[in-house]
Order: C-alpha cells, then sequence, then structure tokens
C-alpha cells in the first residue's frame, strides 16, 4: 500500500522561488509548506518512489541536503515519571531551593522587564489557575487548528508550572503575583508523538514572535538538518535554547539537546548525584534538580498525572529549572547576548565533585545555582567562588561544517598554543539520522583547557589542517563555535 511521505529540501542561497517550483514540479514532490526563514521547504511523495525522489533532488545544484520529516514518539515524555506527591518533601521543593532562586528572583522583579519564554511541548492547559494570567500566543502545530493547545498528556502543563515557580517565586511563600516572564506554549507533540517540522515550526514561530528563551523538554527524532538551521536562525536572532538530555540512561543524548547552540541538561536527583535515567555525554552543558519535581497539571484527567499537581522525574523536568534562571538574568540584564547567558549559567554552577570548576560528561559544569549567577550578573564573587583559581578549565563547543553548513564527519578538530596541539576531536559519523541510516552532525567538543587564546585548526579527511583562526577559552564555561569548511 503507498503511503505519502514527507521530505524536507534544504535549499542553497540564491535559489529563486521559480527555481524551486520547478524543481517539485519536474521531480513530483507535492508542494506542503516552506520555512523561508531558513531555505527549507516540506514536499511530500510517494513510499514507493521515496528512495528514487531523495536521489533526484539531491542531485540537483540547488539543493543542499534532504531528508525524511522525522516522526518520533516523545521519550522524554514517555518516560517522565510520576510519583506519590503527597510525601513531605514535594512540598518542600527541594528542586528550586537546591539551586537558591530567591536572591535572583529578588533583584529581577524590581527590574519590571518581562521576558517571554517559549515552551515546546504538548500544550498547556490554559484555565489552570497558576498559569492563565501568564500565557501569551499560543500556538498548535500538531493539527491544522492553530488554536488547539489543549495538553491532553500533562507534561506541557507540568513543565510550564515549573518555569511559573521560579519567574512567579512560589519558592517560599504563595502570596506573591510579581511575574518576572511571559509563557509563550508551542504544542509540537499530539497524543501520537510528533514531527520535525513541527519543532522548526515551533521554534521559528518563538522567535519571531519576541521569545528571549526557548525551552524543549522533549527528545527523541534522529538529527536533522532542517532543524538544526531552524536552531541556528534562533541563535542568530539572540534567543537561548535550552534542551533536555533524554531519560534512557545512556551515553547520548537525545536531539534537539544535541544540536549546535543549545544548552544540553541532565538531571541530578536529592544526593547529588546523576538521576540514574538521565543521558549524559559530550553535549552535557549543565545539570539540575531532576526527581521528583512538583508542579503544575491540567486540572483535567490526563495520562497517569494526578490533576491539579503532581510529582514527576525527568531531565524534562530539570530543564525548565534551567530556561527560568535564562529568564531571570534576562530580566536583570536585557543586554546579554544569548553566549554570554550561557557563560554565566555555567560558569556559575557548583561542581559536583568539589574538586574544581570544570567539565565531565555527566554535569556539564555542574549543578545550576541561581544565587552564583546574580552575583556573576551583578558583578560580585562569593565564598561560592573559592574554586576559581588554578583548577578552572574550559572547552571549545561547537560543530563543523560546510559552506551549506551540511556537517562534516571524520574531521579532526585541534587547539593548539604555539604550534603544539594541546586537545583533538574527531567528528563521528555514527549519528542516527533517518530509519536504518547513520551520519554525523559534526559537533566537537575540546575539553578542560586553561584559559587563554588558541589557534584552532581543521583537518579533513585526506586533507591538509586548515587553519581557522584564534578563539578564547573562558575559565568554568563553553566557548561555542561553528566552524565552516570549504570541502
Amino acid at each position: 500500500m503507498e503511503n505519502n511521505i514527507s521530505l524536507l529540501v534544504g535549499f542553497v542561497p540564491q535559489t529563486s522561488e521559480e527555481q524551486k517550483s520547478q524543481l517539485h514540479n519536474k521531480l513530483g514532490g507535492r508542494f506542503i509548506t516552506k520555512f523561508p526563514e531558513i531555505n527549507v521547504e516540506v514536499v511530500e511523495v510517494t513510499s514507493n518512489d521515496l528512495q528514487n525522489k531523495i536521489v533526484d533532488y539531491q542531485s540537483s545544484i540547488h539543493v543542499a541536503f534532504i531528508e525524511e520529516n522525522n516522526y518520533f514518539s516523545g521519550n522524554n515524555i514517555l518516560k517522565s515519571h510520576s510519583s506519590n506527591f503527597l510525601n513531605d518533601r514535594f512540598y518542600r521543593q527541594w528542586g528550586l531551593k537546591r539551586v537558591e532562586y530567591e536572591p535572583a528572583w529578588v533583584v529581577a522583579q524590581q527590574m519590571k522587564q518581562n521576558v517571554t519564554i517559549a515552551i515546546l511541548d504538548t500544550g498547556i492547559d490554559s484555565n489552570h489557575p497558576a498559569l492563565s494570567s501568564r500565557i501569551v500566543k499560543p500556538v498548535n502545530f500538531t493539527t491544522k487548528n492553530r488554536k488547539d493547545y489543549r495538553d491532553v498528556n500533562g507534561h506541557g502543563t507540568h513543565v510550564a508550572g515549573i518555569i511559573a515557580g521560579v519567574t512567579n517565586n512560589k519558592i517560599g511563600s504563595k502570596n506573591r503575583p510579581v511575574s518576572i516572564g511571559k509563557i509563550m506554549p508551542i504544542k509540537v507533540i499530539g497524543p501520537n508523538g510528533g514531527q520535525s517540522k513541527w519543532i522548526i515550526a515551533g521554534v521559528l514561530y518563538a522567535v519571531l514572535n519576541g521569545a528571549k528563551v526557548i525551552n524543549i523538554s522533549i527528545g527523541g527524532p534522529p538529527f536533522s538538518k532542517a532543524l538544526q538551521r531552524a536552531i541556528n536562525f534562533a541563535w542568530q536572532k539572540g534567543a537561548v535554547i535550552v534542551a533536555a538530555a533524554g531519560n534512557d540512561g545512556i551515553e547520548q543524548v537525545e536531539y534537539p539537546a544535541g544540536y549546535n547552540f543549545v544548552l544540553a541538561v541532565s538531571a541530578v536527583n536529592e544526593d547529588h548525584k546523576r538521576a540514574e535515567f538521565s543521558n549524559w555525554g559530550m553535549n552535557i552543558g549543565v545539570t539540575a534538580p531532576g526527581t521528583s519535581i512538583l508542579s503544575t497539571t491540567p486540572i483535567y484527567s490526563t495520562h497517569n498525572r494526578l490533576p491539579m499537581y503532581d510529582s514527576l522525574h525527568g531531565t524534562s523536568q530539570a530543564t525548565p529549572l534551567v530556561s527560568g534562571l535564562a529568564a531571570l538574568l534576562l530580566a536583570i540584564n536585557p543586554d546579554l547576548r544569548n553566549a554570554e547567558l550561557i557563560q554565566m549559567i555555567q560558569q556559575s554552577a557548583v561542581p559536583i565533585d568539589g574538586k574544581g570548576k570544570q567539565w565531565n560528561h555527566y554535569f556539564g559544569y555542574g549543578l545550576l545555582n541561581a544565587k552564583n549567577a546574580l552575583n556573576l550578573s551583578i558583578g560580585t564573587k562569593t565564598p561560592n567562588f573559592n574554586w576559581w583559581k588554578t583548577s578552572d578549565r574550559g572547552c571549545f563547543y561547537g560543530q563543523i561544517v560546510d559552506p551549506l553548513e551540511n556537517p562534516l564527519a571524520n574531521t579532526v578538530v585541534t587547539a593548539r598554543l604555539n604550534g603544539k596541539i594541546i586537545s583533538a576531536y574527531k567528528t563521528r559519523n555514527n549519528v542516527p539520522t533517518e530509519k536504518g541510516a547513520f551520519d554525523t552532525d559534526g559537533m566537537f567538543r575540546l575539553q578542560n583547557l586553561i584559559p587563554g587564546n588558541y589557534r584552532i585548526f581543521v583537518e579533513l579527511p585526506g586533507h591538509s589542517p586548515i587553519d581557522m583562526g584564534n578563539f578564547t577559552i573562558t575559565a568554568g564555561a563553553d566557548t561555542i563555535l561553528q566552524l565552516v569548511c570549504k570541502t
């Protein structure tokens, strides 16, 4: 039986609308929609002719890449487990208190700045009393009805409530009404999962409608070049994108957390240990509490959630704690650039092992700490920064791409001082991209380098090293790069 398959076609720059239309007509791809901001269009072909169409499109001089519009189950959502929140520790809001939000909230609310946080998730219960006044520009991309953003799962409402708790100071008092930010719910997950094109639409909608922070507590789809383009666009517009590492307990974060320009978040438990479900690996930027996190749930019945309030475990719950802090810091200092803000969050994180300020693959740069971040944002230091002496380290973290922003595999990137190689990394070619297919995401990390200026070289397979120029390591944080190389 023939089925229609969606394809994402990424065009090269300067391809005209007429050339795109002529190509679709010639190759038999039925145009569905387009994302002009990233020069990507969606077409449909029949399943019986799928491979031929992919080859035909890829052979065109106007096409940078073509990939399937991947479907995924939303693994983070399915594995965000509920627990009995009637236990006292849930009422204590241990996660919020552990990261010391109160001082940062007090300063932020004095600034009278509202920062919009987009939440790409399962929607929201817009009638929940703790959330209804905070919602702006909600939208649904999973069906043709853009106004149907009702949360039938409960996951998106739970994530929204964590952010609301951070930015509305529900830490110790229920009576403080002042909020720091607005919530923009963007439904990209339906009852049967999601699609890459829905997340792309959500990312673009968020930045085009004023969101400064984008929370993505979902994961599961393979690497998508089209979605990386959308992330690149959001980054260029100044947005901070924060995503959940995933809940399989393996050394591989899920996407979107694995994309360049995304702050990937792992989870810890109350004992300061990696939560057993939390994914880990070279992409992790920071960690946050992710077990027994109490938050809002829809007032109606949903999938294995208690109504009104419930506690969940997951990197999905750790991620909005980070997004909420990003919003607080932007309220305090609206002129912060996204790269500066991510470095501030990482620099202010508390090392889990207490042995020094450097990166590791379980926790990134350590446990989120809002009080320390506040002190950094206003230019002060506290005793919590005593480790910032000879033990501080930073990383070059980023992606190697060709001029069309396609990732490059088996490419070696090195950091050098006085001509000597200090650190090296070879990009992978084992990243799942489609059903049964593997390629590369082009990501690399040159880890735990002493702060200073380094010269970066890139060596493509069979070529001599290319000098990419000078770049600086910042103590206790990532220097995020996109290295563009001619193949």
